[in-house]
């Protein structure tokens, strides 16, 4: 009957144990990475939804970034229980040559032992030590959090720079298709003249010979265009992506709405050069209390039956169960340790130095950022005002011109001169229109909204 106590006391307080753990708050769990990455995904840039979302699922850095965090979480969670006791089950069963008052059996078998039982066991080891490790690891899941939000980030970027160069390629592909059907139409209108000896056979020649570099100028361009298709594809999986990407065009990049710089206050790389610094000055906190005069407190309570009959029945036990309980509190000093002590105190305060410098560092690079990314969009505003104009010049100018080449008033360098300066006004105008969206990407990875809600699943 006895017995039956202890053992009703263990299980009751294992029970209890068990219960306290079940509620306790897991605020981190349901978080999801970088809750700056809400935004809503521009419908400028929609067409490129569909090249980046199989990012998610097939990119080796989100993955293992999206894994670290899972596992960061766990690590977090178990760190948090530390004032939960541990409980374990054991048993072992043997023979020995003498019985528990230390009297010589005849027969061996007669004197087998064992032990069967529960055992839970708190140790707190320095003491208060737990604590601090504890906050050092929910630190520590943040700093995931930013690494995996960063990571995303970079990849998303990878991907949507690729789709960006796609589009100002095959829109310079296209621009040099209007300026092969400008030329063919001139060109046969010029071959017409030779013909009915108006024009001399020179003009002709020299509209044939822009055509053919008209011609190698494609090629050229087809073929940068169908490298970044594969690296696009190697990146995305391609398929539908490339499709997508096609469907974006360069003017509708100039609508992106860029967000104002000046009010961006912190990115998640300044925070996570800030966490660094915290959890350092952690490292040095528990680097003081692991060394020199140490505390240690450990408590358990155990039910056990230790002596077993050698037959496995119902009445093999020779004795009941029996419950103990102990608490015990240690204190530990080096009398001599070559220094180990004193390079683990060093070690980690110089630690914690340098994180504080690279905190300050990190700063002072978001606070540089920040005025050039404003320098940058100021430029951009001015340098796209010019570009739409010259393009409005260069259009009238060249109507102009070859109004006046049909009638006999300008010459063919008058023609093909026009003609070319209305081309680079419009080539211009689309590496603007790339510049614009790129400076839009970077104003987003600077507030940690580059995911704009993507990937939720990993996240």
């Amino acid at each position: 009957m006895v017995g039956l106590k202890y053992r009703a006391k263990l299980f009751a307080f294992i029970s209890l144990v068990l219960a306290m753990s079940s509620v306790l708050p897991l605020s981190i769990g349901s978080a999801s990475i970088g809750s700056a990455s809400t935004s809503a995904w521009p419908k400028e840039l929609l067409p490129l939804q569909n090249v980046i979302e199989p990012l998610c699922q097939i990119s080796p850095g989100i993955e293992e970034a999206s894994a670290a965090l899972k596992i960061q979480m766990r690590r977090e969670e178990f760190q948090s229980r530390y004032w939960i006791p541990t409980v374990q089950a054991f048993a072992d069963y043997g023979l020995q040559d003498t019985d528990s008052t230390g009297v010589r059996r005849p027969n061996i078998l007669d004197n087998s032992r064992g032990r069967l039982g529960l055992l839970a066991e708190l140790n707190l080891n320095p003491l208060l030590g737990p604590h601090l490790k504890s906050r050092r690891e929910h630190m520590r899941l943040e700093s995931a959090r930013l690494a995996s939000t960063l990571t995303f980030q970079e990849k998303l970027a990878e991907a949507i720079d690729l789709a960006l160069n796609l589009v100002v390629l095959k829109s310079r592909d296209e621009d040099l298709e209007v300026t092969r059907t400008r030329l063919d139409r001139q060109y046969r209108t010029v071959q017409a003249n030779v013909r009915a000896g108006v024009q001399k056979m020179r003009d002709q020649n020299r509209f044939e010979a822009d055509l053919l570099r008209n011609s190698e100028s494609r090629l050229a361009l087809q073929r940068s265009i169908k490298e970044v298709e594969e690296r696009l594809t190697a990146l995305t999986g391609g398929g539908l992506a490339l499709t997508k990407a096609s469907d974006l065009k360069w003017n509708s990049l100039l609508d992106l709405k860029i967000d104002p710089v000046s009010t961006i206050v912190t990115s998640p790389k300044l925070e996570q050069t800030r966490l660094q610094a915290e959890i350092r000055e952690l490292d040095r906190e528990l680097s003081l209390k692991e060394t020199g005069l140490t505390f240690g407190l450990s408590s358990g309570l155990e039910s056990t039956n230790s002596n077993l009959a050698p037959a496995w029945s119902l009445d093999s036990a020779r004795e009941p169960f029996q419950s103990s309980w102990f608490v015990l509190l240690s204190l530990k000093y080096p009398l001599w340790d070559n220094g180990a002590d004193s390079l683990k105190r060093l070690e980690a305060s110089e630690s914690e130095r340098v994180s504080r410098l690279e905190a300050a560092q990190a700063a002072r690079e978001f606070e540089s950022t920040k005025v050039l990314l404003l320098d940058e969009q100021t430029r951009l505003e001015e340098r796209i005002r010019l570009a739409n104009r010259l393009r409005e010049l260069e259009l009238r100018s060249f109507q102009l011109v070859a109004a006046d080449y049909r009638e006999g008033r300008a010459g063919y360098l008058d023609w093909i001169g026009a003609s070319q300066s209305l081309q680079e006004s419009v080539r211009a105008q689309i590496d603007l229109a790339s510049e614009w969206a790129k400076l839009w990407m970077k104003v987003k990875r600077l507030k940690g909204e580059m995911a704009g809600g993507l990937c939720e699943d990993h996240k």
